[in-house]
């Protein structure tokens, strides 16, 4: 296999342009899906900091570990702070209730993680926000030996600096610990929680309409950001733990993954592919939408065969030219999620797919496979035939 591979940096600030070094045309279908009707019941609930504290600490209100990273500075997360303390309007969270007493956040999970910092007193630092992923538990807050961390967190104190001439705020430099009085006036301030609930039709598909029309400002979460904050599940850690596997990352190109999780959009379809092409229709990102929500209920004995298939596929690769895999010197996702669903179809069937240098250098210059690799690939027709016309080939029967 071509040995080839564009590293990136270990600064957890630089980030390798993955989108410029994919071949993948989206543009025919991106959000062009006809969005349907929904019965969802809302309803409004004014909670008081405390409560959003302890319901964050015991995992009542989730913050998917794989949500957009916590991107507010402490001069924008202490005016959060100042305006509570003062009683000044604060924009209203939006929560997705999945079952009892237990709540998504769809909007607003920069304003609750600041009041939770603040609140325990510590500040992620810069180099730590990327990695708050690993460290907000399963069931609940940021365990305190993470916390207590002083190269991970430093001290929460509000950065309210004051303007020139002016005098000085009366807060600024000051610590939960040391609000003294107005610290019981913090902690029952109000921020209003609109709870949202599908009723019709069956599914969540709301909530991703939702999700994506609310964040819509600032640094716009990808489709696949929005995924993994919605349908995290056993599935989506297994595609997380493929997306380190050296072998893949050498395949994709990158050295290290996609904090945008570009990649692991990549793997997510290849699986979608292998699952559903037969199915698909217009538009990608409902498709992968709808797919997504559904591996939620995948168990073990759903997942295994499909973790037996990406690993044998692979290791097949480990053998052959990495160039088959590529247009233009970029990854092609067209070429890449054809293969590997003809190969996973052949697998599940019990059949024997060959990955060999010969046949994918065939397939690639294949007509059939061309025209529905390189233009309106997210066409049903197209999408159909390129696996179709791989699966042929992986039989050995052209």
């Amino acid at each position: 296999m071509n040995e080839q591979v564009i590293d990136s940096t270990e600064d957890v600030t630089e980030e390798v342009d993955v989108e410029g070094l994919l071949f993948d045309p989206l543009e025919e279908s991106t959000g062009a899906a006809v969005v349907g009707e929904y019965d969802l019941v809302s309803t409004p609930n004014d909670f008081n900091v405390l409560t959003i504290k302890n319901f964050l600490d015991t995992g009542a209100v989730k913050v998917p570990r794989y949500q957009r990273n916590f991107v507010w500075d402490r001069a924008r997360a202490s005016k959060l702070i100042e305006s509570l303390i003062l009683g000044l309007p604060v924009p209203q969270v939006f929560l997705y209730e999945e079952a009892r007493n237990s709540f998504q956040i769809i909007d607003g999970q920069q304003r609750l993680m600041s009041i939770y910092f603040f609140l325990v007193g510590r500040f992620p630092r810069k180099t730590a926000k990327p990695r708050l992923r690993e460290f907000w538990g399963q069931q609940g807050g940021i365990p305190p030996h993470i916390l207590s961390d002083d190269g991970l967190f430093e001290s929460f104190r509000l950065h309210l600096p004051s303007p020139q001439n002016g005098p000085s705020n009366p807060l600024h430099g000051l610590k939960y610990d040391t609000l003294e009085e107005r610290q019981i006036q913090l902690g029952m301030r109000t921020l209003r929680n609109i709870v949202i609930k599908q009723v019709n039709p069956d599914g969540r598909g709301a909530v991703y309409e939702i999700f994506n029309r609310l964040n819509t400002t600032g640094v716009n979460l990808t489709a696949q950001e929005i995924r993994m904050s919605l349908a995290d599940s056993a599935f989506m850690e297994q595609i997380v733990e493929f997306n380190m596997d050296p072998v893949w990352r050498q395949l994709f190109g990158v050295a290290t993954p996609d904090p945008r999780l570009r990649d692991i959009e990549v793997l997510l379809r290849a699986f979608a592919m292998a699952d559903e092409s037969d199915e698909y229709r217009p538009s990608m990102v409902r498709f992968l939408d709808r797919y997504a929500d559904r591996t939620r209920l995948f168990k073990q004995e759903q997942i295994r065969p499909r973790r037996m298939a990406l690993e044998r596929f692979l290791e097949d690769t480990r053998h052959v030219d990495r160039a088959a895999f590529l247009i233009s010197e970029r990854f092609s996702v067209p070429i890449f999620e054809a293969i590997f669903a003809a190969y996973a179809q052949e697998c599940e069937k019990g059949g024997q797919p060959t990955l060999r240098d010969d046949v994918l250098a065939r397939l690639k210059v294949d007509p059939e496979f061309v025209d529905a690799t390189e233009t309106h690939t997210t066409d049903t027709k197209n999408i159909l035939q390129r696996v179709a016309v791989a699966r042929a080939y992986l039989r050995g029967e052209k």
